[in-house]
């Protein structure tokens, strides 16, 4: 049991850092859906304000 529950350790261990790894990139993912939104929504508003006048 004791040999198990340590190799098991070291593999949550891994499987963090690895995990940390892909939170970064969704993170960044997010802010750059975010950032693409919001200057597709200025576009939008700028093209409808443009239309009026």
């Amino acid at each position: 049991e004791d040999k198990a529950g340590k190799s098991r350790l070291i593999r949550e261990e891994d499987h963090d850092r690895s995990d940390d790894d892909e939170s970064q990139d969704r993170i960044d993912m997010s802010v750059n859906t975010e950032a693409r939104d919001r200057e597709k929504r200025r576009e939008a508003f700028l093209a409808s304000q443009v239309a009026i006048k």
